[in-house]
């Protein structure tokens, strides 16, 4: 049976830059990290929130339609529902430019 006689590479310099960080700059990025990462659950749970409200609105949107008893009724509840649609999407927009702005800075020194 044949060895295997290849040896690993050395660690790349980034690597073992890593490995020689002292505690404190370790407990610094730890720090930095969970604040960045609960922000980031922040962001995803108001996606989350939007989503689940949008799909409701679409569910009573559907049955409204199907209640209609004229094509311009219809017609009417379409461009009321699409209104209402593109105001709370504009909206959120917005809702999620802040709070990505916020984790954008989040950990940046203060300016004095």
């Amino acid at each position: 049976m044949a060895k295997h006689t290849e040896s690993l590479a050395p660690f790349p310099a980034a690597v073992q830059a890593f490995w020689n960080c002292n505690g404190p700059s370790i407990d610094s990025a730890v720090k930095t990290y969970t604040v960045w990462l609960s922000d980031c659950g922040r962001v995803q749970d108001e996606a989350l929130r939007f989503l689940r409200a949008r799909l409701s609105e679409q569910l009573q949107a559907a049955a409204h339609f199907a209640a209609c008893k004229s094509p311009t009724e219809a017609f009417d509840l379409q461009v009321e529902y699409a209104g209402k649609a593109v105001s709370e999407f504009m909206a959120e927009g917005k809702k999620m430019l802040e709070l990505c702005g916020h984790l954008a800075v989040q950990g940046l020194p203060k300016q004095a």
